[in-house]
């Protein structure tokens, strides 16, 4: 079977008593639109649960279910239609409720085939004028906030290392390192809290398919400890590499996943006591045309709890693990799991006879 590249097209619900007009408007919309009809408020609710829809044209006058009440009804679907109303009744006060409750049209009767199409049309550009001009705020709200957070920790920190190498008194130092090592942990939390925000908001997800490109493992585990640098320095971890496949190159968006992978090695970092030990395996499954990159990432001298998988990852969340003892908000896993799956990734947890294992799969690329 082979794969269509045919957008799909805009669905629109009408909803009308009155057969001949139902008729008439599918005649005159079927060309340009997906159209489905119902005859009462009630039979247009089912269609909207089950198939969804666009636009929904809706008359007031209706039997079991009426126009204002389906319009009030669809207050708790997850992604509402906007709304058009035709009708007789041309009452300012109902048009008042009408608007009130969510239409965002309202023709009289009788219309014309061609005005309902032209109103569609209107409709929908206004929706999506509104839907990117929410999109900048998020997108704006999100960076704004990253950088007014950030700046203050940057001064935090270089005026730590002025400091360091200013004081004789061991006593202060000790005490200027506390608080610098304080700050990174903060802007670290920043870090993933920003992310987990963007997250939320939906634009990691649109990042990943603007910024794709093939990128070689390598590069992208090299860059991953590069983020950490300074962790890798203060606790000189033992790193162990097999496998040959680094030069296998996978499509993603480079950036997101190097985070997700420092995510893992912070985590390995930060659990694995008294000296972290980390193994890196890459290694190629597959057929031909099908083939996929596996990386493993092994914290050898720490352990998931017991019955612990992906599925149950989740932020803010340590099973059998306590924040303050363990310096962490639980987010690390989190954000590597959903980076991962955002770029067409798979991502799996579990333990390994050596230690606790993180599973990167992705589809290699020509």
């Amino acid at each position: 079977m082979g794969v269509t590249n045919e957008i799909p097209r805009i669905k629109v619900l009408i909803a009308d008593d009155n057969p001949v007009i139902r008729s008439q408007l599918e005649k005159s919309l079927n060309d340009s639109f997906e159209v489905f009809t119902a005859k009462n408020g009630s039979e247009a609710l089912e269609i909207i649960k089950e198939k969804g829809c666009h636009v929904l044209i809706t008359d007031i006058i209706m039997p079991e279910i009426s126009g204002l009440d389906l319009i009030q009804s669809l207050k708790d679907v997850p992604k509402k239609p906007a709304i058009l109303v035709i009708s007789g009744v041309n009452d300012p006060n109902i048009r008042a409720e009408l608007y009130y409750n969510g239409a965002i049209g309202f023709i009289n009767k009788p219309f014309s085939p061609e005005e309902i199409r032209q109103s569609i049309f209107n409709l929908l550009s206004v929706e999506k004028t509104v839907s990117d001009s929410l999109e900048n705020i998020k997108n704006t709200f999100a960076t704004v906030l990253t950088h007014e957070l950030r700046t203050p920790l940057v001064a935090i920190s270089a005026g730590s290392e002025v400091l360091i190498k200013e004081v004789d008194n061991p006593t202060l130092v000790n005490i200027i390192q506390s608080i610098k090592k304080s700050g990174q942990r903060l802007e670290k939390l920043i870090s993933n809290m920003t992310i987990f925000q963007q997250i939320q908001l939906g634009i990691v997800g649109k990042l990943a398919n603007q910024r794709k490109g093939l990128f070689s493992i390598e590069n992208i585990i090299n860059k991953s400890m590069r983020l950490l640098y300074e962790d890798i320095i203060e606790v000189s971890p033992v790193f162990v590499f097999k496998g040959d496949y680094f030069s296998a190159k996978i499509e993603v968006n480079e950036n997101q996943i190097t985070t997700a992978l420092s995510k893992i090695f912070e985590n390995c970092l930060k659990f694995s006591k008294p000296k972290p030990v980390i193994q890196v395996e890459t290694a190629i499954e597959g057929q031909q045309d099908s083939l996929e990159v596996i990386l493993n990432i092994t914290s050898l001298n720490s352990k998931y709890p017991a019955g612990y998988d992906e599925t149950k990852i989740q932020p803010f969340y340590q099973p059998e693990r306590k924040t303050l003892e363990q310096q962490g908000a639980g987010l690390g896993l989190y954000i590597a799991k959903v980076l991962t799956i955002i770029n067409n990734g798979k991502f799996k947890i579990f333990n390994s006879e050596k230690g606790a294992v993180s599973q990167f799969r992705f589809t290699l690329k020509n």
